[in-house]
């Protein structure tokens, strides 16, 4: 998929000068090795059509970890009061 990034479509707060920060960070310690897994939600200005053997599914469907799972709920709050 190609998109074209913008921090216009980020749905945390915008960011600072210094750094975009996440909506969450999460390691995951391996023998050898340590993973650091930042997340950011981010907005597609317009529906992508997914490649072959892709598929969209709700947010409520796919493995998400309980903090992306908030932070998505929290947005979505906050939208729905914004625009009601």
């Amino acid at each position: 998929l190609e998109i074209i990034g913008s921090v216009d479509y980020l749905a945390q707060e915008k960011p600072t000068e210094e750094a975009i920060l996440p909506v969450t960070m999460n390691t995951t310690t391996e023998e050898h090795f340590q993973q650091l897994i930042f997340v950011y939600l981010y907005f597609l200005p317009q529906r992508r059509i997914p490649a072959e053997h892709w598929q969209w599914v709700p947010y409520q469907q796919a493995k998400l970890l309980p903090d992306v799972i908030q932070a998505i709920q929290n947005r979505q709050t906050n939208l729905n009061t914004e625009y009601s």
